[in-house]
């Protein structure tokens, strides 16, 4: 083997090391939005595992990162007139990485409290939800509603939801084909669905508090 073939050889080593230990990443799109409104939040700062990776616009943002779909990070989100956040969230490529904040109650503190709730729960007139150690707002409860094409209700349908945290649970619709999972953290849900007779079904929605998700299911085609 001459000089240059070698050479070019080595080239061609050093340049398949160098893109195996700086993989090409994958775009990103986050979206910040008030819990209480919906609306997106203008100039949201986003830290991902300790990193300023983008700032919104309109609630948008935008990053190439070098992490895989689905790997989990730790996100900071601060924005003006709004509670800082931190959680842990597993990324997804697919569609926007959706994520919600509080802004800071105010009031006056009430001259009687709930029954069962202490008064370090209370700052002013709100009640300050619980919250994990991910930094995620109180959890919710909602439906899921299965039915055919023609809008009929399926009963005995197996429905499994997984949340952003990772939690898990499979339900049985009832009689009127609908299930209700409680506890579970607001956002994008991966909602999956098998039942006797028709293909199987996954979608995954963005899910909130005391909402119904319809799933239609149809016969396989032979």
């Amino acid at each position: 083997m001459n000089r240059i073939a070698a050479t070019a050889m080595l080239g061609l080593f050093l340049l398949s090391a160098s893109v195996l230990a700086n993989p090409v990443g994958q775009n990103f799109q986050f979206y910040v939005t008030d819990n209480s409104s919906g609306a997106g939040i203008d100039a949201a700062t986003i830290e991902v595992n300790g990193m300023t990776v983008c700032v919104t616009t309109k609630g948008f943002c935008e990053k190439v990162l070098e992490y895989t779909n689905g790997q989990r990070v730790a996100i900071v989100v601060t924005a003006d007139d709004y509670v800082k956040r931190s959680l842990s969230m597993s990324l997804t490529s697919s569609e926007h990485n959706l994520i919600g904040l509080d802004k800071p109650s105010r009031g006056r503190r009430p001259t009687a409290l709930p029954f069962g709730f202490a008064s370090s729960n209370f700052v002013g007139a709100a009640f300050i939800p619980t919250q994990n150690p991910t930094g995620r707002e109180i959890s919710i409860d909602f439906t899921v509603l299965v039915q055919d094409v023609s809008n009929g209700r399926i009963p005995g349908a197996k429905v499994k939801v997984v949340d952003l945290d990772g939690k898990t649970e499979t339900l049985t619709t009832d009689r009127n084909g609908r299930c209700r999972f409680q506890k579970f953290q607001q956002g994008r849900m991966e909602i999956s669905v098998t039942a006797q007779g028709f293909a199987d079904a996954s979608v995954t929605p963005t899910v909130a508090n005391k909402k119904e998700v319809a799933i239609t299911l149809r016969v396989p085609e032979r």
